[in-house]
């Protein structure tokens, strides 16, 4: 089941008002709170939750309870803010600030590639966002440039839609088979527990180093599955920009 528009959660002090992306099992709403302020609301996706065993829906529905509460503890100018959270039903719902503002694939799209000046700038907002991160001992797991905001009339930069779900389902491959991005390493493509022993704060690096190759390409980067099991060549940025 997923909300409607117009839907009013929390004792009316939510109204929903679009569903604004699903990746792996959690949905994001764009909501609007009794001050007529817009937030995000996020939470898992009910109807693939009774897909799994019981084990595996109740290890979900933990899991991100538990990681909600550590991203609601990581204060930092450049990472989304956890207003509030609550519980609709059985699901744990979090409520996130509503950052105005284009992503940095959209700011790329027209401009073809970003001056290298600016492009490590914004790397480097996001890289100190990843060590207050990696500090709470957890990951982002979905660093790429559609989940990284330049708010609007700023230079600032802030990392948003933790992929909370993605530690407690099998790989981030699409309905169709397809590779969801070009920005996940290895490690996050099986649950098995030898890649989930690899997973540390370098797999969000090499999301984040991903990112830059776009910023100052404006090309995608050859996948880590494609070079790995395929020997693709990951062409170096220089030889787009000369």
């Amino acid at each position: 089941m997923t909300w409607a528009s117009g839907q009013k959660l929390h004792r009316d002090q939510y109204e929903i008002k679009q569903n604004l992306r699903q990746e792996n099992f959690a949905i994001t709403y764009l909501a609007e709170d009794r001050a007529s302020k817009n937030v995000v609301i996020k939470t898992l996706d009910s109807n693939l939750l009774n897909q799994l065993s019981n084990v595996d829906r109740d290890r979900l529905k933990s899991g991100f309870a538990d990681e909600s509460r550590k991203l609601a503890i990581c204060k930092h100018p450049n990472i989304v803010q956890v207003i509030d959270t609550f519980e609709s039903g059985d699901l744990k719902c979090m409520v996130m600030e509503y950052i105005p503002g284009d992503n940095l694939a959209k700011i790329v799209q027209p401009r073809g590639f970003l001056p290298e000046k600016e492009a490590l700038d914004y790397i480097q907002q996001i890289g100190k966002a990843l060590i207050v991160v990696h500090k709470q001992g957890f990951l982002h797991r979905n660093v790429k440039p559609e989940n990284i905001i330049l708010r609007a009339g700023t230079h600032q930069v802030v990392l948003i839609n933790f992929d909370l779900a993605r530690r407690f389902v099998d790989n981030p491959v699409s309905s169709r088979g397809n590779l969801v991005d070009k920005f996940t390493p290895i490690e996050l493509y099986s649950n098995s527990p030898r890649q989930q022993a690899r997973r540390k704060p370098w797999t969000d690096i090499y999301s984040l180093a991903a990112t830059l190759y776009f910023l100052l390409t404006g090309k995608l980067p050859e996948s880590a599955i494609e070079r790995q099991d395929n020997n693709k060549r990951l062409i170096p940025p220089k030889e787009f920009n000369t």
